[in-house]
Parts: structure tokens; C-alpha cells; sequence
């Protein structure tokens, strides 16, 4: 490495270098700017490079804010140049034993699999090209008498809480009004006739990908699935011809359930591995088993 990883506690991080480095990254930025991850996280600390050249967040996770955590999507380690695999590999090395109850995603270009002291998991990820016309695509939901529907980040927590998602509100509420806020939110519903909110979903924006971060559907309704598709539809809908890429990951809580591979396949979504470290006690047992 042409120069030493150093760990940096919190206190201590120069936010201004640290979010301008995050703003040269080549891929999606906007979960690693310093005001998200003080969202986020309990805390945060950072493995950096000399003159924040390259940069890590080591994320804590602890108390209420353990749900917080599947709002750190992607994660990685930032700068102006492409990461490998052997430079990220080194970082993730120089994260001290101490740090314990790790989850990192790591973006789709950052490929390791030579790590200490945690393990390695592959989960699937679906993107759907939105630069395609929708009008070309081979699915489109049947018209329905639905409305969208202009929601607030409040009302948008409340409805997810009355329909049994489960979240820490007061920390969601706060990151979802932030990053609205900043204009990297927007949120989409549908209501029936009698303005009653059958579905919302929540996606995050950053430069030119999205994310489909929660969706819920209203509880007293008997056709759950024509509603979340109504939903999805009305998303693609939205940014279609436009240089966006939308990601699901179908593992997530809140999306785990939502979109069958078929229906994503109708919309042309596109399967790919993505990446995370874990470092936990069951981490460690494996590793001192040696199981892989």
C-alpha cells in the first residue's frame, strides 16, 4: 500500500476532508458522508490514509440503533481511485479486534475474500436499468382507480408502524427527514377513492442510483401483492428514461417479501452477489474451527 491505514477515533475525523473525499468517490457516496452516518450509527470510527486519500467508516452498532443498521446499504472504503480487491482486503484487516458486532456491505465494485477475524457472505442483489423507456418494458401493473398519494416522513413512520413494520421510529424518522431533507429522498404512496394510504415505499437517491429502502402495505388489504407491484410500477414509472439504476435487496427486512424473482425478472431486474463482512462472536468461532 503506498501509505499507512491509521485508525482514527471519531472525535478526531476532519469532517470536511472526510465528506469532500466521499464526494470524489466513483460509485454511490451518499452512505458514506459523515452527516448519514451519524444517522446511522451509535457511533463511528475510521480507518484513513494520509491526507484522507482513502478512507473507511467502522460503524458501531449498539442499543436502539442495532435496527438502524439495514440503513447502511452499501458501505466500502472511499477516495478519487477505484479500490481493489487487495487494498480492501487490507483495510478490513486493519480494523482492531477490539471492534466487535460488525455488518459491512461494501459496494459492488469492492470484491474480497481473503479477510482475518470475520467472514465473508454473499447475498443477492437486484438492479433494473431505468435509462430504458418504460413503455418498452414487458410489464406494466393493470390501471387502477388508485391515487398517488404526497406524504410526509412523519406520516410515512406512522403509517409503517400502524401496519406492524417494525423500526426504531424516533432514529428512522430523524435519518429519513435528514436525507429528505438533502434531497436524496422521496417518498411514494398510493391511497384508494376515500383517501385511505394503501401502500408507501421509501427509496434513497445517490448521484445516479437508487435504492428501494422500505415498503409496506396497508394491513386490511386483501390484494397485498397487486399493491406492492402497483407500488413498484409507479417508482420505475417515475424515473424511467432517466440515467438511474434501481437496487433491491431481497434479504432486507421491510423488502425481504416484497417482489418474487418473477415479478422482478418481468421488469427486467438483474441479479448480481453483493458482498458483506461480518464480525461477531459466532464469526469467531468459526474462524477458530476454521470453518468457512
Amino acid at each position: 500500500m503506498d501509505s499507512e491505514i491509521m485508525l482514527v477515533k471519531n472525535e478526531d475525523i476532519d469532517r470536511k476532508r472526510w465528506d469532500s473525499a466521499v464526494s470524489q468517490t466513483p460509485y454511490c457516496s451518499l452512505f458514506g458522508y459523515s452527516w448519514y452516518l451519524d444517522n446511522v450509527c451509535t457511533t463511528w470510527d475510521a480507518l484513513i490514509t494520509q491526507n484522507y486519500r482513502r478512507i473507511m467508516p467502522i460503524p458501531v452498532f449498539e442499543g436502539q440503533h442495532q435496527q438502524m443498521q439495514q440503513y447502511l446499504l452499501w458501505s466500502g472504503i472511499y477516495g478519487s481511485e477505484i479500490t481493489t480487491s487487495a487494498i480492501a482486503e487490507e483495510f478490513i484487516n486493519h480494523i482492531p479486534e477490539n471492534y466487535n458486532g460488525l455488518y459491512l456491505n461494501f459496494n459492488k465494485l469492492c470484491d474480497i475474500s481473503n479477510v482475518e477475524n470475520g467472514l465473508i457472505h454473499h447475498e443477492k442483489v437486484y438492479q433494473i436499468d431505468l435509462l430504458q423507456p418504460y413503455r418498452n418494458r414487458r410489464f406494466q401493473t393493470p390501471a387502477t382507480s388508485n391515487k398517488k398519494y404526497s406524504v410526509d416522513a412523519k406520516q410515512c413512520v406512522s403509517f409503517f408502524l400502524v401496519n406492524n413494520y417494525k423500526t426504531e421510529s424516533i432514529l428512522y424518522f430523524q435519518l429519513l427527514k435528514e436525507v429528505k431533507q438533502r434531497g436524496h429522498c422521496l417518498i411514494f404512496a398510493l391511497a384508494n377513492t376515500d383517501k385511505i394510504i394503501l401502500g408507501c415505499a421509501v427509496v434513497f437517491i445517490s448521484q445516479t442510483e437508487i435504492y428501494l429502502t422500505d415498503i409496506s402495505i396497508n394491513k386490511n388489504q386483501k390484494d397485498y401483492k397487486a399493491i406492492k407491484n402497483e407500488l413498484l410500477d409507479t417508482i420505475i414509472s417515475y424515473f424511467s428514461g432517466k440515467n438511474f439504476t434501481l437496487y433491491i435487496k431481497t434479504n432486507k427486512r421491510g423488502v425481504y417479501d416484497s417482489f418474487d424473482t418473477e415479478t422482478l425478472e418481468l421488469f427486467d431486474a438483474v441479479p448480481y452477489p453483493h458482498i458483506y463482512y461480518i464480525r461477531n462472536n459466532i464469526s469467531k468461532l468459526f474462524n477458530f474451527f476454521n470453518f468457512k
